[in-house]
């Protein structure tokens, strides 16, 4: 035209062309299209950098290492002649020197370096066990195992038979002293399928991990195929079979048939940094690097900036201010263990460890939400007040069941009103047991034989014998026999029986009561029992060990007066402070204020139910 320019046509067929996504291009037309790609970026060191070309098996990659201020790395022992460390007192002083500024240099001193005799007495206690376990390997013989799990032990002398299969052949054969047994393939094998680490060949073709030369004459290491047929390629009009692999060539001649139909498009290709004159490599500075790149088709050159570059220091700086999850034992991420890395936690004085601060008051909708200091602090008051408040429940013949809480006082108190030296607990004895549901039952009771300090009998032939107990002020108390006595606890109504009268001092008398007679007992359910004197009624709690018992007060029994029957009432009562109790333990529940801890039901956030502890 006027303007000199000179206009081409040309027709391409839109079923040849690839797209622009490469859709319809295989993965091997693309690892070419790829390659050219990366024929045309190339990555210069500058000043203090390296840079390591490398591949991640399917892009080319660039290392670019930065030697910054602060980089030390390590240099010969410029006072041995023969520039090499030595160990001295299992460690060894080591100078490294500041990569950029070499007069900066420091010493790291590595310890429990063993020194040689450490080592000859190592070796000399090898060789012992070597020689031991020889001995013991000679003794034992060879035990023998195949694919079917049937382990056989053969002395060493023995003969051991390896033999083949229809796919297997075996043999044997002697060159002096030593043997060699071959097992060998088929060259015809019958199997379903065969597996190969590395590579399978068939013919002139490989498959598998192997290592080629390209064109340009580099090498190229994956897995792929290679020693295919390169049948020729015909653009216009392809002959191929369904199915059939395609080799590298025929790629190259669609991707040159590509590059032809692109020819008027423009191609940009990185240039070198034309204000570095030395060897055009490009620097980073401030965290950023604009690179130069020229269209090869019109000569227009652009500048591409490429921003937040950061140096391997800062890198390093990152990486070492990162929350890591740990390694195992074989070198893998353990994404279910985080160990920080602070000083190590000592269990005795509370020291060291890392400090996690920030952290949001738990919800309590999700069991593995973390939870700070003050989340805990509040639940355990919410459940120290509601066990405090709930204490424990005492109940006695009457009063009727009083609750404690834990810590207060349980009192269990009589009305004698004598000195302590005229007491006395020879006759009495308590008894402690507990049923499975931790109700503790604590029976009181009277020895069959009592010991008194004056029984006297008098009397004479034909009147009623009587006896005197005499005080210790002079008083005589008399007891005699009447026929004509109340019934016993089980008697019938209307009924007499003889019974043992006594006189008080005052003159009235009192009839003095049998083995028939006895106590009737009556708790909270149940029916009564009339218990006869010298019977056993047994108040039972469970605890069959006085070191399972709780060492506080926490029971107490409160009397009411004999009411006009002449019953009496004894009731058992809890402390509402309940002390020296090691644990509570409920089946289900344990309620305390407004909180419920145990198995239970609750509906969550969403509407559903949860079921648990």
């Amino acid at each position: 035209d006027a303007n000199g320019v000179r206009n081409y046509t040309v027709d391409v067929d839109p079923t040849k062309v690839a797209k622009t996504d490469l859709s319809n291009i295989n993965s091997d037309g693309k690892t070419v299209i790829r390659e050219e790609a990366q024929k045309a970026v190339k990555v210069i060191a500058g000043q203090n950098t390296t840079v390591t070309e490398g591949t991640d098996g399917t892009y080319k990659t660039y290392a670019v290492n930065v030697a910054a201020a602060g980089d030390y790395r390590l240099v010969e022992n410029s006072a041995a002649a023969d520039k090499a460390y030595t160990v001295t007192g299992n460690k060894v002083d080591l100078t490294v020197q500041d990569a950029s500024t070499p007069a900066n240099t420091k010493t790291v001193t590595i310890k429990d370096i063993a020194s040689k005799t450490e080592l000859d007495s190592t070796k000399s206690d090898l060789t012992n066990k070597i020689n031991d376990t020889k001995t013991e390997l000679i003794n034992k013989g060879l035990k023998f195992n195949a694919d079917n799990n049937d382990v056989k032990t053969n002395k060493l002398g023995s003969t051991v038979t390896v033999s083949g299969d229809a796919n297997i052949t075996t043999k044997i054969t002697q060159t002096g002293d030593d043997s060699t047994i071959a097992v060998a393939l088929n060259k015809d094998l019958n199997v379903k399928t065969v597996t190969a680490t590395d590579t399978v060949k068939a013919g002139t073709t490989t498959a598998g991990n192997q290592t080629a030369t390209d064109n340009k004459g580099g090498t190229q290491t994956g897995n792929f195929i290679t020693g295919l047929d390169n049948t020729a390629w015909n653009m216009a009009d392809p002959v191929f079979v369904s199915g059939r692999a395609a080799t590298e060539d025929q790629l190259k001649t669609v991707s040159d048939a590509v590059r032809a139909a692109n020819a008027g498009s423009s191609d940009y290709r990185l240039i070198g940094d034309p204000a570095n004159t030395t060897d055009g490599s490009y620097k980073v500075t401030n965290n950023q690097v604009d690179l130069k790149v020229k269209d090869d088709k019109s000569g227009t050159t652009n500048t591409v900036t490429i921003k937040d570059i950061a140096s391997k220091t800062e890198f390093d700086k990152l990486n070492d201010r990162a929350v890591k999850y740990d390694v195992d034992g074989s070198g893998n991420v353990d994404k279910s263990k985080v160990t920080y890395e602070g000083p190590t936690y000592n269990s005795t004085n509370k020291t060291g460890g890392t400090h996690v601060t920030n952290v949001a008051y738990a919800t309590g909708n999700d069991g593995s939400e973390a939870v700070n200091v003050d989340y805990l602090t509040d639940k355990i008051k919410d459940s120290s007040d509601a066990l405090i408040n709930k204490g424990l429940k005492f109940d006695a013949n009457v009063g009727g069941v009083q609750t404690n809480k834990l810590g207060s006082t349980v009192k269990v108190q009589g009305e004698g009103a004598e000195a302590d030296a005229n007491y006395s607990g020879k006759n009495i004895k308590t008894f402690i047991k507990q049923d499975t549901a931790g109700n503790t039952t604590i029976d009181v009771k009277m020895n069959k034989n009592l010991e008194v300090e004056t029984v006297t009998a008098t009397g004479a032939n034909g009147k009623d014998g009587k006896i005197g107990i005499n005080g210790k002020d002079g008083v005589t108390t008399n007891l005699s026999i009447t026929r004509d006595g109340q019934p016993g606890v089980d008697g019938a109504g209307g009924t007499t029986t003889t019974r043992i009268v006594y006189e008080k001092p005052d003159g009235t008398k009192e009839e003095v009561a049998t083995l028939n007679d006895g106590l009737k007992f009556k708790g909270d359910m149940g029916a009564t029992s009339n218990v006869k004197l010298n019977k056993q009624v047994d108040v039972n709690g469970g605890v069959t060990n006085a070191a399972d018992l709780a060492t506080g007060n926490n029971i107490g029994v409160t009397s009411a007066a004999v009411d006009a029957d002449g019953n009496a009432k004894l009731q058992l009562q809890l402390a509402k402070d309940i002390t020296g109790l090691k644990s509570v333990t409920a089946t289900d529940t344990v309620k305390a204020g407004t909180a419920t801890v145990g198995n239970q039901t609750a509906t969550d956030n969403k509407g559903g139910t949860q079921t648990g502890n």
